[in-house]
């Protein structure tokens, strides 16, 4: 039996590349070559959307700085609960677990989505038009120190005023994960977007998310089972898979 938690989809930059020419967009560096701004990855002229990409590899929870947090954060919990309360998984202890993971991560997370708004704002000034949206491309790239709703509402928690031309978000897994209750295990795109925005870019991200499945099955293979549902906001986050 395949164990589908080792099993690795095709959300990377040669395949995204590919992905992109399909469904009508181009990379900006052939609009700017040697750019000297840092530039967002993808335009769609028609649509006046730019998209950046990012990578989460597994590197990222392998930072001194992320280490030195992580052993801090074991130590308080030594000290504040004793070994029965967390194995128990008391709601005291629980609720202290979530909010301290949620400050583990928060950091790193902000300075991905901080990067990719000077991106997309630099993009926007060198295009010199008026009317174009920014979406951040966020792939997980096989690392699990975080799971798909912490991670969602960390990065939700980082846009808006913080990041005003991040119009948006598309979370995508590139290893498959487990939801309880599922039968399957599933590869995640889960977009989210900031209060306001048009209709039009919602629709925009519901092409391109069915056009991203389509083309992943044309590379690994038909899945056996795709879930879809309603977009989110701000406000809120659920896998879209």
């Amino acid at each position: 039996m395949a164990d589908w938690s080792k099993e690795r989809g095709v959300a990377d930059e040669i395949h995204i590349d590919q992905f992109i020419a399909t469904v009508g967009g181009e990379r900006v560096d052939q609009r700017f070559p040697n750019a000297a701004f840092p530039n967002a990855d993808y335009i769609f002229a028609n649509e006046k959307v730019l998209i950046e990409l990012k990578v989460l590899e597994t590197e990222f929870g392998d930072t001194d700085a992320l280490k030195a947090r992580e052993a801090r954060l074991m130590r308080e919990v030594a000290q504040k609960f004793s070994v029965g309360a967390i194995l128990r998984g008391e709601s005291k202890f629980k609720r202290y677990w979530a909010e301290a993971r949620w400050n583990h991560y928060r950091v790193p997370l902000g300075r991905i989505t901080e990067k990719a708004n000077r991106q997309l704002r630099e993009t926007k000034a060198a295009l010199g038009e008026d009317g174009y949206r920014g979406l951040l491309w966020l792939v997980n790239d096989n690392f699990r120190g975080i799971g798909t709703d912490l991670a969602l509402g960390l990065l939700l928690s980082t846009v808006g005023h913080r990041n005003p031309h991040v119009d948006g978000l598309v979370y995508v897994t590139n290893h498959y994960v487990d939801f309880p209750g599922d039968d399957f295990a599933r590869l995640v795109w889960a977009p989210a977007y900031a209060e306001g925005v048009s209709q039009d870019l919602v629709d925009f991200v519901d092409r391109l998310g069915a056009a991203w499945f389509q083309f992943q099955e044309g590379v690994i293979g038909q899945m056996d089972d795709r879930q879809s549902g309603p977009d989110i906001s701000l406000r809120g986050a659920r896998p879209i898979v």
